[in-house]
This record gives structure tokens, C-alpha cells and sequence, in this order.
């Protein structure tokens, strides 16, 4: 009968399926980033009470983070079901944004980059390590700045937004990644969950920001999954808007706000691949992580390493081809 269950369970499972079972489960730990997938169209596959989010390629399935795993279930079942799945279908398995915390078997890390995440119960806006975030809401103050929510009834009509959206991407790339620039959607499968910011003058936006929940051990936290400002006008509304959220959030008694990953930032160069993503971090190619990694910096944050992972040593280069072709290929966010 054990394994009859398992057969019926371990499946992969429809977006609105595996938004279903999110809805009614009981967690005491989501990723930060874990609702982002519904938005990016990921695939899931269920088993053991525990959900993956992946893509699939021609010779990999690509998992996009940690497993969200329900309250009482452990992550090592699902991940065994889906070494499976991955055998029937004759691919091998990569992904991406893992932590220290991240120890499967059968899977090997190499580092990505930081995750930058600021602890808002202990935070101390008199201190010195706060320089920052009180400079920015001197400055933002100075300017005449009004940060504000934009409610769920009122992001359909948002031109301002989109008009913003469409600065910040004229002037960071030639062309879209949508991994890295996705455009604020209004309508989405975890919309009821998202939260709205903007930085306002006489009316204009200059900065904007949407931010997700998740859990960390039973306390809420927020994930910043969009974040824009105009380049060519005034760079620090985006930090006033940081800056803002930080304080507003932490009189909420919201335990963190996770800034996300800094990618290729403090890799080291014990490997071959490792020295590959430290160049990438020194000389910009498709977009500034330098540029990106200090500005999250200077929140007074704390950096935490992010891993991607392989199967094996002999697919490892392979894999990495396919995860950056998953990220240049992600479809627009719905």
C-alpha cells in the first residue's frame, strides 16, 4: 500500500493545482521566493506533502530554489520522487538559489552569489550601521518625497508604473530579460498575496517596488521581488523607497525584509566555474551585479550565499547552459 500511495502521490501537478494545496497547507518556513514562481510559469511537481518548482529542457530539469515543504513533512521525499521522475524521462537534474541550509544527497553545490536580507526585530535605526537608511530618508525628505501603497483595486490603471517600468528597462539593457526585468503585473495567481509600493513627486513616479511574503521559521518576512526607479532622474527616491519600507516594517512587526540575490557576488575561486562567475561580477556583461550587490549592501544587511547545484561533475558545464538558458528564456510574468 506504501507504495501504491507514493505512486498516486508523487505527480507533477497543474499551477492552479499546486496553488490550491499552497492555499490550504500549514507552514512553518516558504523560501522568500517561493510565490514568484506562480508568476514566471514554473512547472511543479508534488509528493510527499512538499512542492518543487522547475523548468524543463531538452537534457535537465532545472529546480528553481528550495522545495516548499508543508509543516511536519520532510524535503528529502519529495526530492527522492523527483530523482524518479527525472530517471523515467531520461534528464538529469540542476538548479539554483539554494542556501548553506541545502544538503541533498546526490547533488553537489558550486557558490551563485549573496542573498542580502535585513533582520528587522533587531534593527536599530540610531546605529551606526544604519547610516544609510537614515540618509536616504533625510534625503527623501529634502525632495519632497511621499512613499505609498498602491492597493490591489487600483494596480489595473496604473500607467505611471508601466511608464517607470519602461524607463528603468530602456535604460539598463538594449534588449528584455525578463528573469531580471520583469514588468509589474497587476493580474496574477498570487496577486492577493503581493504588496505595492511607490515613490511619488507632484504626482510622478520615480521608484516602485512589490513585495511577497514568506515564512522563516513561523515569522514573516518579506521578499522584494520588483524594484525600479527612473535612471535618469533623481537615484535616490529607490533608496528613500528601501529606506521607508524598512521602517514601516519593522513598526509592523515584520521579522525581515530579504533584498534577494546579489548574483556572482562573494563566489571565492576554488573552481573553474567559480572563477567563471567572479568575472562575470567584475566586467558587466548582460547587466551591473556590482553595481546591484552595493546598493543592497548599504541597507545594513546581512549576506547569506546562495548555491546553484548539480547531478554529477560531468554534467556540471552542461547544466549551467541550461540554467542560463532557462533564465533568458523565462516567459513574462502573468
Amino acid at each position: 500500500m506504501t507504495v501504491l500511495r507514493s505512486y498516486r502521490l508523487a505527480h507533477p501537478t497543474e499551477a492552479d493545482e499546486a496553488l490550491r494545496w499552497f492555499q490550504k497547507s500549514i507552514f512553518s518556513d516558504i523560501p522568500p521566493y517561493f510565490l514568484t514562481h506562480w508568476k514566471t510559469g514554473k512547472r511543479f511537481f508534488y509528493a510527499g506533502d512538499a512542492l518543487i518548482a522547475y523548468e524543463e529542457t531538452l537534457q535537465h530539469l532545472v529546480v528553481a530554489g528550495e522545495p516548499l515543504v508543508a509543516a511536519g513533512s520532510d524535503a528529502s521525499e519529495v526530492f527522492q520522487a523527483f530523482r524518479e521522475f527525472a530517471r523515467r524521462k531520461k534528464k538529469k537534474i540542476c538548479g539554483y538559489y539554494v542556501g548553506r541550509q541545502f544538503t541533498e544527497p546526490h547533488f553537489f553545490k558550486v557558490p551563485l552569489g549573496t542573498s542580502v536580507r535585513i533582520p528587522l526585530q533587531d534593527f536599530d535605526l540610531s546605529s551606526p550601521d544604519a547610516k544609510e537608511v537614515r540618509r536616504a530618508l533625510r534625503k527623501g525628505q529634502q525632495h519632497d518625497y511621499t512613499a505609498l501603497p498602491i492597493y490591489r483595486k487600483d494596480r489595473a490603471d496604473q500607467s505611471r508604473v508601466f511608464g517607470l517600468y519602461r524607463n528603468w528597462k530602456r535604460a539598463k539593457l538594449p534588449f528584455h530579460i525578463r528573469f531580471l526585468l520583469s514588468k509589474p503585473c497587476a493580474n496574477n495567481p498570487v496577486e492577493s498575496y503581493e504588496e505595492w509600493f511607490v515613490v511619488e513627486k507632484n504626482g510622478e513616479c520615480l521608484a516602485f517596488c512589490s513585495l511577497l511574503p514568506y515564512l522563516q521559521d513561523g515569522e514573516l518576512g518579506f521578499y522584494v521581488d520588483h524594484l525600479m526607479y527612473d535612471p535618469k532622474r533623481d537615484p535616490h527616491a529607490l533608496s528613500f523607497l528601501i529606506s521607508f519600507l524598512i521602517e514601516i516594517l519593522k513598526e509592523e512587526g515584520v521579522s525581515e525584509l530579504n533584498l534577494g540575490l546579489s548574483p556572482f557576488a562573494r563566489v571565492g575561486r576554488e573552481s573553474l566555474m567559480a572563477r567563471l562567475f567572479s568575472l562575470l561580477y567584475q566586467v558587466p556583461f548582460l547587466y551591473r551585479p556590482r553595481g546591484l550587490h552595493a546598493f543592497k549592501k548599504k541597507f545594513a544587511g546581512i549576506e547569506e550565499k546562495e548555491f546553484c547545484f548539480f547531478q554529477n561533475k560531468n554534467n556540471k558545464w552542461l547544466g549551467l547552459a541550461d540554467l542560463a538558458w532557462v533564465t533568458l528564456r523565462n516567459p513574462e510574468p502573468r
